[in-house]
């Protein structure tokens, strides 16, 4: 990722909106039950799309000073994006579009907000010298419909050819915008007059790169014969001319048109037709702007397209650049990216979802059920003061991660409440929650079996935790069960982005041999099982652990970590635990819970210990196991 200092390489000026897109793919409007929301936009798409691909890229536009564009800035600040020239506008809100995306064209859509912040950008609110220091500057033909845009976009281009910036044209013709048609028609390209052609044109003969659709050049060129089109938009610029032709791939014209540079495209699978044509654009100037060949440039930006029809998004569906290389690596010409999705689904996961860099981390573990449903038995209490107790360690983890950067919770549903959950949700804490069902074997799960339902009403920042007793001589049929169920839980994790926990311990009355720990971790990436964090047992030195860690490092380089469990109630192999796992760097942090409880909990139940007792010691507790960690990994240089 690019930081606040390093120098723009792009600078996207145009629309930015959030888009709720229909998440039954087919279905009209009417017949939608559910939204997801993304950042959309023309500039919105391009600009994440060229972030994740490595380019040093900022947003020029406007959002509104709501909820939806804390959101937009927020959501562009992890993709990469500097969002110095994104203005906020109190008296607008945020561009909201709902779609209803399918394979075709002419997807239909509502917008939801009247004279949305986007389309109120003037030249006073543009940052002049970001664009003059940026290598390439890209402009829309949407931001040419109307005066106060169509000035700004104008005063960019000045200042970009003052300080020469390269100045990309995407005609981005969208006929709703121009009052052609109605919004409910946004797509309908073919609709042309001379106005439209005429306003088009206003900055072509400043631009070095023109990107669009054959219908777009249509517009451009004022005829409907694509091939005069062409001719016509070179009599006014010599830019490097590039027309998308869906499917059939592009055409690139550097300068005569006799030969053009023919790049065919990918066949692939159609999910959904929306946001390709930016997907193309950010591929297109990853090239470009790093002195790519045009063949490169072109086939970069014809995958990144083919890879966006494919699934349900616009911005969110482009991919990072280790997506793309896997793509262009592993898919042929004739069976396409669909072929390879699970491949690419967990590339995306990897290299686009998790924003978070590695850290240590330090988890006060208290997701267990059957656990405390035998304190609370044994000590003649109810069910209910089981929450009344976890409410208390709550209090203590808040009074502690209060002080201690680096701190997070685990918890379950069942004894913890809405309200707790909220808290802790709101207060930005790492937070896991627990998926599946206590001491269920094979494995299954809380929401009545259905985690996808479960998970979508959780916080996107919620970790998904799952506990599954494992050996690698189970039975056979249980095996698969868990197997199964584990890869369905790590794909649906995938495709909602919920980073996933997977924490393994024995199968009942087993212990874990030398490396069979190792042995069920290569075994579970194997079922296409890819969590961001592993959860596991001590290991009984060094090696085992260096071995562990090789193989999650060979299938997912970007885990985000081991959390190591304490293992014990001894505060002494609680350290030797810690000592051994700190030898491998891919060991961040820990969960730790009985160790810290136990018998403060006991006492608790039995009106030994007051509510205030209770909280001080668990604090205490909890700040001993930290400081045992920090001491543990105090000689990495990477502190």
């Amino acid at each position: 990722m690019p930081t606040e200092h390093d120098p723009v390489e792009l600078v996207c000026l145009g629309r930015v909106s959030v888009d709720l897109y229909g998440e039954q793919v087919g279905a009209g409007l009417a017949a939608t039950q559910s939204f997801r929301r993304y950042i959309g936009g023309s500039a919105g798409n391009t600009v994440v799309g060229a972030a994740r691909l490595g380019l040093r890229a900022a947003l020029a536009s406007q959002v509104g000073m709501d909820a939806f564009g804390d959101y937009v800035e927020e959501q562009l600040r992890r993709e990469g994006v500097a969002t110095t020239a994104l203005r906020r506008d109190p008296q607008r809100g945020t561009g909201t579009i709902a779609l209803a995306p399918h394979a075709g064209g002419g997807f239909p859509r509502i917008f939801l907000v009247e004279d949305p912040a986007e389309f109120a950008m003037s030249p006073a609110q543009l940052d002049a010298e970001l664009v003059r220091g940026a290598t390439g500057l890209l402009v829309g033909g949407t931001y040419l419909s109307r005066p106060h845009l169509r000035e700004t976009t104008v005063a960019a281009v000045a200042a970009a050819r003052e300080a020469g910036t390269r100045v990309v044209f995407d005609i981005d013709y969208r006929p709703a915008f121009w009052g052609v048609v109605s919004r409910s028609k946004g797509e309908d390209e073919d609709t042309v007059r001379p106005e439209v052609t005429e306003g088009l044109r206003v900055v072509l003969p400043d631009c070095d790169v023109v990107v669009g659709t054959v219908a777009e050049f249509r517009a451009l060129g004022g005829s409907r014969d694509i091939a005069e089109a062409v001719r016509e938009v070179r009599r006014h610029t010599g830019a490097l001319l590039v027309v998308k032709n869906g499917p059939e791939g592009c055409r690139a014209y550097p300068g005569d048109l006799d030969a053009p540079v023919v790049m065919p495209g990918f066949p692939v699978k159609v999910l959904n037709s929306v946001g390709a044509g930016d997907a193309f654009m950010a591929g297109f100037l990853r090239g470009y702007l790093r002195d790519e060949p045009i063949e490169t440039c072109l086939r970069w930006a014809g995958a990144c397209g083919a890879i966006v029809v494919s699934r349900l998004a616009c911005s969110d569906a482009t991919p990072s650049m280790a997506e793309l290389e896997t793509f262009l690596a592993s898919a042929d010409r004739t069976a396409g990216v669909h072929e390879v999705s699970p491949l690419l689904d967990r590339e995306q996961a990897a290299t686009v979802t998790r924003h978070r860099a590695r850290t240590d981390l330090g988890v006060f573990a208290m997701d267990h059920r059957g656990y405390f449903e035998k304190l609370a038995a044994d000590a003649g209490r109810a069910p209910e003061s089981i929450s009344a107790l976890k409410d208390l360690l709550l209090t203590a983890f808040a009074t502690v991660s209060a002080d201690r950067p680096g701190t997070g919770v685990l918890v379950d549903d069942r004894f913890v409440g809405q309200a707790q959950l909220e808290r802790l949700a709101d207060g930005g804490r790492w937070l896991a929650r627990a998926v599946e069902i206590n001491g269920r074997i094979p494995l299954d799960f809380l929401g009545d079996g259905d985690p996808a339902a479960l998970v979508r009403a959780w916080p996107v920042e919620t970790v998904v935790k799952v506990l599954v007793r494992v050996s690698a001589d189970d039975d056979d049929a249980v095996a698969a069960v868990q197997r199964d169920r584990l890869r369905a839980l790590s794909r649906i994790c995938r495709s909602l982005q919920r980073d996933l926990l997977v924490e393994i311990l024995p199968s009942p009355r087993k212990q874990y041999g030398p490396g069979e720990v190792t042995t069920l971790v290569r075994d579970f990436y194997a079922a296409d099982v890819v969590p961001a964090w592993w959860k596991l047992p001590p290991q009984a030195d060094a090696a085992q652990w260096h071995a562990v860690a090789d193989v999650i490092r060979r299938e997912d380089p970007h885990c985000r970590g081991i959390l190591v469990l304490g293992g014990s109630t001894s505060p002494e192999l609680i350290e030797a635990n810690f000592a051994a796992a700190a030898t491998e760097p891919l060991v961040v942090g820990f969960a730790v819970g009985r160790p810290i409880f136990h018998e403060l909990s006991v006492r608790w139940f039995a009106g030994e210990l007051t509510d205030d007792d209770l909280v001080a010691g668990i604090a205490a507790g909890y700040t001993a196991v930290l400081d045992r960690w920090h001491a543990a990994t105090a000689h990495r240089e990477d502190r």
